[in-house]
């Protein structure tokens, strides 16, 4: 029989599956954010790059002020199902011109162009983890608010976990791929890459990313 070195102590905190990926506008306070979703789509990831500062001279160790970090970056990336122009449109910041036609006859044929318009307009997105488990201990201890009054160990809950980068902008334009006609899988995807910048007109240490960690009762 085998030793395992450590238990199952920590079941709080683990994830599940895959990602609800939505958009919204920026805002200053991201819990006043309206958030739009953006359906179905495979291989959501949220990636931080951190660059540290480096350089020392050759006769002597790093020095402190070379000691840390210097920009912090999120890649983000996810492959919606559907090419819809709203969701679109607003993820590539602005660079395009919507055109519905008025005409009688084609009343809802739209127009998407692009090409001339330089200013890209940052906006913010959020992956949301949700999977459904039973209050620990360990929850009756965290979660005191009101909105968890009168649950107990063993209740039905969703347990959440939303990453949301604040000022995020595209970083590849449309990639239109087909696939064949008899396809097992003949569904499109349609790849979206992003970066999320610091954003400095936050406090420090609040300035790329919020992780929040929530359950919500079950009713």
């Amino acid at each position: 029989m085998a030793y395992y070195q450590s238990t199952d102590i920590l079941k709080e905190f683990q994830l599940k599956g895959s990602f609800k990926v939505e958009y919204a506008p920026y805002v200053a306070d991201h819990t006043a954010a309206v958030w739009v979703d953006v359906g179905m789509c495979d291989d959501p990831s949220i990636v931080e790059t951190i660059e540290f500062l480096d350089g020392n001279a050759s006769n002597a160790a790093k020095a402190d002020i070379n000691t840390g970090a210097a920009k912090q970056t999120l890649a983000i990336a996810f492959n919606p199902w559907a090419y819809d122009v709203t969701n679109d449109m607003f993820l590539r910041g602005g660079l395009d011109t919507l055109v519905t036609s008025a005409d009688a006859a084609e009343a809802g044929i739209t127009e998407v162009y692009t090409g001339g318009l330089t200013e890209i307009t940052p906006f913010m997105i959020r992956f949301t983890n949700r999977r459904i488990d039973k209050v620990t201990a360990d929850d009756l201890t965290q979660y005191t608010g009101t909105d968890y009054t009168g649950l107990t160990a063993g209740d039905a809950i969703y347990r959440d976990v939303s990453v949301i980068g604040f000022k995020c902008t595209p970083t590849a334009g449309t990639n239109l791929t087909g696939k064949r006609d008899d396809d097992t899988d003949a569904a499109m995807r349609f790849p979206k890459t992003f970066e999320g910048l610091e954003d400095t007109t936050r406090v420090a240490g609040k300035q790329l990313s919020v992780t929040t960690r929530n359950i919500v009762p079950i009713v």
